[in-house]
């Protein structure tokens, strides 16, 4: 055979092996037959040179090696031009979800290929209770998308199912399991730590509530463990009421904490805010219906009162929770005390309605104060105390002990009645709204079983 032929043949060789490796890329260098170039997939690259000569060179990252006749290829393709998907977190676990409520999770699309990803849909065999932000999207090289999946059970169970997704990775569709646990609401009894047991804990924070350590407990939205459980209840409403009160100076009262309906309720805290210039907190009473539980009330802290207690059987009906028992203070006559439910947290509560109360102070004795001013042209203000609720009328007579005016007032809650806007007012003229004449007149108070007379005088 002529030397001709034989390079022509090896030259064909060369040539066919690489057109057959598929999908490959290849770099020759420092070719004694030139200076290197790139054979690709369905590309030839004529090689020109003799037997004999040094080897051709070709980047390699490991030692493919692919012989033709005396000569040897070495070679490794490089990377496919290909995109490929990567799901974030996968599983797609949403652990405990509650019954009706929206849960959402973000899950993250990548791409670690070398080309685009074109995500053109994505689904589930959830059906409506999984809501998926979005469906179609591309995805450059080595980023990410994130989409969002809401997650909304119907009722109580496992959730098991499978996101697809559909793009034009080698290997689509891919398919990402979906986890949960459906609970419906309720809470554990008596747990206001939120840890799911009821112990030591949830006493040392009904302590720490009541003496001002912590002003909420850290349970707030709490499911149960199971929904089988027996130590579940549902979610209820409460109303819980202070009432209005009076009450004399230097005197003791109680002021019973109601509770329209405590059916259900195991745990909870109160606090009570008041006007500690007027009255002070003495002591807390406890209604037997929490006789059997764990509770803690504290009366130091200077304008409120803290109660909290936690018991491990339920409450049923109506009834006060517990009382407080208030001194009033000297010198407060005709004032009052707001008795403000500041918080109410109890741990089975769906809602609560707190309705406040009040404290009156009222005298100690009816009376009829001197009028202001006095003397005085053409009016005057007429000041008394009730002592107790009564009907009030103020007749004013002259020197002659002719009637001149009378006043009625109807019936009043017993006060103090000083100022302007609440002592009872004459203008200075009779039945027929005449001006009176100058000179001595005297004013009559009534209230009930009390009467009292005093004197004035118009000078013009």
């Amino acid at each position: 055979m002529t030397r001709a032929k034989i390079n022509l043949l090896l030259v064909f060789s060369i040539l066919l092996t690489f057109h057959q490796l598929a999908n490959a890329q290849y770099s020759i260098q420092n070719s004694v037959f030139g200076n290197g170039g790139e054979v690709t997939e369905n590309e030839s690259h004529r090689i020109v040179g003799t037997v004999g000569q040094p080897t051709i060179g070709v980047t390699s990252n490991s030692a493919n090696r692919h012989y033709v006749g005396f000569w040897y290829v070495i070679g490794t393709p490089s990377p496919s031009l290909v995109p490929s998907i990567v799901v974030t977190p996968s599983p797609i676990a949403f652990g405990n979800v509650t019954v009706g409520e929206a849960k959402e999770m973000e899950v993250s699309i990548g791409n670690t290929g070398t080309v685009e990803l074109n995500v053109t849909d994505i689904g589930s065999d959830l059906g409506d209770i999984l809501k998926i932000s979005e469906t179609a999207f591309t995805v450059a090289p080595s980023t990410a998308h994130d989409i969002t999946l809401t997650l909304t059970a119907v009722a109580a169970g496992e959730i098991s199912g499978t996101l697809t997704i559909t793009s034009n990775d080698p290997d689509s569709p891919t398919e990402v399991a979906i986890t949960g646990n459906a609970q419906t609401v309720g809470r554990v009894l008596a747990d206001v730590s939120g840890d799911g047991t009821v112990s030591a804990l949830d006493a040392a924070l009904v302590l720490q509530f009541t003496i001002g350590i912590i002003d909420r407990f850290p349970v707030e939205e709490l499911v149960s463990p199971s929904a089988n459980s027996p130590d579940i209840i549902e979610l209820r409403d409460y109303v819980v009421r202070v009432p209005m009160q009076q009450a004399k100076e230097h005197e003791r009262i109680k002021v019973p904490i109601f509770i329209d309906d405590a059916t259900g309720l195991m745990a909870g805290g109160i606090r009570l805010k008041y006007d500690p210039t007027v009255l002070k907190a003495a002591k807390v009473l406890v209604d037997t219906s929490l006789s059997d539980s764990y509770l803690e009330a504290n009366t130091d802290i200077s304008d409120e009162v803290r109660f909290a207690f936690v018991s491990l059987q339920p409450m049923n009906g109506q009834g006060n929770l517990f009382t407080i028992e208030f001194e009033v203070l000297p010198n407060t006559e005709g004032t009052s005390s707001g008795l403000m439910l500041d918080s109410v947290d109890f741990l089975n509560s769906k809602t609560i309605t707190k309705i406040s109360g009040e404290v009156r102070v009222i005298p100690s004795n009816f009376a009829l104060l001197q009028n202001y001013p006095n003397p005085f042209n053409p009016e005057t203000w007429l000041p008394y105390k009730l002592a107790a609720d009564a009907p009030v009328t103020i007749r004013i007579y002259n020197a002659k002990g002719r009637l001149v005016r009378r006043i009625d007032f109807g019936n009043q809650r017993a006060g103090v009645y000083l100022g302007k806007g609440t002592a009872a007012y004459w203008n200075g003229r009779n039945a027929s709204g005449e001006e009176v004449a100058s000179g001595l007149y005297f004013y009559n108070l009534q209230a009930g079983d009390f009467i009292a007379t005093k004197r004035m005088l118009i000078v013009k």
